[in-house]
């Protein structure tokens, strides 16, 4: 009789990577692919991404010699960090064990409510029999607070969340509270203060990353590059926290970071007061630490921020910003173009190429809204509009340095889309077998698109006209972006919380705790609790290095030129969609419209 299924000895499978640790069958092969609007062949993608190079500065070192995921976990005799315990288990398990003095079955385990600290218990150990005792911690103390204390609050700040969120995590896990409103803020201060001054540290190394590249020596003063750019806690130009940051468009990392906040809340508890009273002078003299740096309105905040960290650069790093690559939304080039004066050195502005390509969106949507005869089907289409910006921004993209090349392009990728079965516009098109368009490839075979009738193509041809004109082009000639800037943004507001309203305080943690996590990684946190006199311990430090790859891991797999095609294809895919509903149900919402 056969054995039965489940008797069957099966060979154990052995680990041989995944979708993030092999490279794709398109990414190993040598083919070169097509490129759009440039030179009509695109060379394999094989540049690292900033994440690695950051993280995994060593190209010598690999990556599964500092992250060993298949290893199998030996079973130490010393047992090391936290656990989740339950403490009627514990308990059991003491009762069932003999005293050292009496060797009774008489212990108990009991704890001293009155003794507490947040979430650190002191815990007893007593012999009914004989009167034997031990007293003890749950954690150990590091200075002044529990090493537990210490680790709660950062986790929380970390996550975006306070007291509050600490009082509710404890309550739904059925332990103590945490440590009161005035500990928890004492300690998280503490922690504040050490944050920033690893983020200082790591932007100062990142400052001489940059002078050493130059072979700067003693005081000798170097001209960089960087991008610049500000984000508010609250849309709608209300915000009353905002920051402002400055990164290195080389190397990918921060320099200089500058909080914002308009709010102090002795300044407000003290407003009612005559200013010319003299408890007011009093109080006024006596109020050394306001936590408000910033007065005017919000939309300045990211000119103001730009401006403070433009006049230390060169106290701060030995650093002249030169070239300033933004977005165009504020005036902030306007303030500090003439810092360096002194100097004879005028800051240059160049523009984001994903923010210039963004505003063909911008117009074209505007556009669209005042002409409500451009939209409807085979018209104007959102998805239409989406694939004249993406058109756009590859022909910027692969004419980087090449002023006519890149015009050219754009009026190509715009005729190219606006082509159809009843018109032909692909005389601009490049020509040839290795072409990027289709019809000029196999004219035979190429299917053409819906296209657009010719009064949508007499008003949308002025806007890239307006798009294309040399001195907004020529300031794109670098093919540079602003897009890590945009991503230490979102690593801010991760820890800072969008929903409610924080003061100066926890907006600096959140701001440095991100610079630092972008510089340097999850280092940030082993530094800090060195510096908090905390063992970071096993699992600790092995958490760290498992961020950092997973998050080196997604920055390379997002970088494939595969996954970044597939991004568009979906993204196109919603837009036709979002369009066909739309069409079928007609205007089904419009402020005071019904």
């Amino acid at each position: 009789m056969p054995p039965k299924f489940r008797s069957i000895k099966r060979p154990k499978r052995k680990f041989s990577g995944n979708q993030f640790t092999k490279p794709s069958k398109d990414s190993q092969s040598d083919e070169p692919k097509e490129e759009a609007h440039g030179s009509n062949t695109l060379g394999k993608h094989t540049k690292k991404s900033v994440s690695s190079k950051k993280l995994l500065p060593n190209p010598e070192f690999p990556e599964s010699k500092l992250f060993k995921d298949e290893e199998p976990c030996q079973e130490e005799a010393t047992i090391t960090g936290f656990r989740f315990v339950d403490m009627e288990l514990l308990s059991t398990v003491f009762s069932s064990m003999r005293c050292t003095n009496c060797a009774h079955f008489t212990l108990v385990l009991s704890e001293n409510h009155l003794e507490r600290k947040g979430c650190a218990s002191s815990l007893r150990v007593f012999c009914k029999n004989c009167g034997w005792k031990h007293v003890f911690w749950t954690s150990k103390k590091q200075t002044l607070s529990f090493e537990v204390n210490r680790r709660l609050v950062y986790s929380m700040r970390s996550i975006g969340k306070g007291h509050s969120g600490a009082k509710k995590f404890c309550t739904f896990m059925n332990m103590p509270p945490p440590p009161t409103a005035r500990a928890y803020q004492k300690n998280a201060k503490t922690i504040a203060k050490h944050v920033k001054v690893i983020a200082k540290n790591s932007m100062s190394n990142a400052a001489k990353d940059i002078r050493e590249a130059q072979h700067a020596q003693g005081d000798d003063i170097v001209n960089c590059g960087i991008s610049c750019d500000g984000t508010w806690q609250k849309r709608g130009y209300s915000s009353q926290n905002g920051c402002v940051i400055v990164m290195s468009i080389d190397s990918g990392k921060v320099l200089d970071a500058e909080p914002l906040s308009k709010v102090c809340k002795q300044c407000q508890l003290h407003s009612h007061l005559d200013k010319d009273s003299e408890e007011y002078r009093r109080w006024r003299a006596e109020h050394n630490n306001c936590k408000a740096n910033y007065k005017g309105s919000a939309p300045a905040m990211e000119a103001e921020g730009a401006d403070r960290i433009f006049r230390r650069s060169v106290a701060t790093h030995k650093l002249r910003y030169t070239d300033l690559y933004s977005d165009g939304d504020s005036k902030s080039y306007n303030q500090i173009k003439d810092i360096y004066a002194d100097d004879g050195i005028t800051v240059v502005k160049k523009e984001c190429i994903g923010h210039v390509q963004k505003r063909v969106g911008t117009a074209l949507r505007k556009l669209k809204k005042e002409n409500p005869g451009l939209g409807g089907k085979k018209k104007l289409t959102d998805a239409m509009i989406d694939r004249l910006q993406n058109y756009y921004g590859i022909a910027i993209r692969s004419n980087v340095g090449d002023l006519n090349g890149m015009k050219k392009a754009i009026h190509a990728s715009f005729f190219h889309c606006a082509s159809s079965e009843r018109r032909d516009l692909h005389t601009h098109c490049p020509t040839g077998p290795s072409s990027w368009c289709g019809f000029q490839r196999d004219k035979n075979s190429f299917k053409h698109g819906p296209g657009l009738p010719d009064n949508v193509i007499a008003k949308v041809k002025p806007v890239f006209q307006r798009l294309s004109e040399d001195s907004l082009l020529e300031k794109c000639l670098h093919g540079k972006t602003q897009n890590q800037n945009e991503a230490v943004n979102g690593m801010v507001w991760e820890r800072v919380p969008k929903e409610v309203f924080v003061g100066g305080e926890m907006l600096e943690f959140g701001l440095f705790d991100a610079v630092s996590h972008f510089n340097i990684g999850a280092r940030t946190v082993t530094q800090l609790l060195e510096a908090l006199k905390i063992t970071p311990g096993k699992y600790t430090e092995e958490g760290c290095r498992g961020l950092d790859m997973d998050r080196v891991r997604g920055a390379e797999y997002k970088e494939r030129d595969e996954r970044k095609k597939r991004r568009k294809v979906l993204r196109g895919q919603r837009k036709k969609k979002e369009d066909k509903n739309q069409q079928a149900e007609g205007v089904t919402y419009a402020a005071g419209g019904f």
